[in-house]
């Protein structure tokens, strides 16, 4: 299949900057170093989620204890197990939030097949209104509303 070079589509067909070409992708795939900065593009430029996704270990008595545990007045009620919230290929431990409690969010952290569980406070960065979804001081790039799945 030819892709066109972007140069030669009609105006309201041209993709956003940067223009991501067939040899960015054959270099991405031999080059990790290349490739992280590749996928670190698509995320800035709303191509990819910048999420990990993988699910929990959360086993029965950490999912009572989820439900048990009190929060503020703005806390959420527990509706179950989220996915890991970090940025694709991060290293270490996974993250997913499990409730809100207002102002600290439950989350497990695991390393499978162990997790558990944890209270932490919210990140307070804000980018256009919008507050970040991980806990304070979290590694890798903030995430908001709508960014993740």
């Amino acid at each position: 299949m030819h892709i066109p070079s972007p140069q030669k589509l009609p105006e309201r067909l041209r993709p956003r900057e940067p223009f991501i070409t067939p040899e960015d992708l054959t270099r991405a795939a031999s080059d990790p170093s290349y490739a992280s900065r590749f996928v670190d593009l698509l995320i800035s430029t709303g191509r990819m989620k910048a999420v990990c996704g993988e699910e929990p270990p959360l086993t029965p008595e950490q999912e009572a204890a989820a439900r048990a545990i009190k929060g503020g007045p703005g806390g959420d009620e527990y509706t179950g197990p989220s996915r890991c919230a970090l940025w694709p290929r991060h290293p270490r431990s996974h993250y997913a939030a499990l409730r809100h409690l207002d102002p600290h969010t439950l989350w497990i952290k695991w390393r499978y097949p162990i997790g558990q569980l944890l209270i932490l406070p919210d990140c307070d960065a804000v980018n256009d209104g919008q507050v970040c979804t991980h806990w304070l001081r979290h590694p890798g790039p903030h995430n908001y509303p709508g960014q993740g799945p």
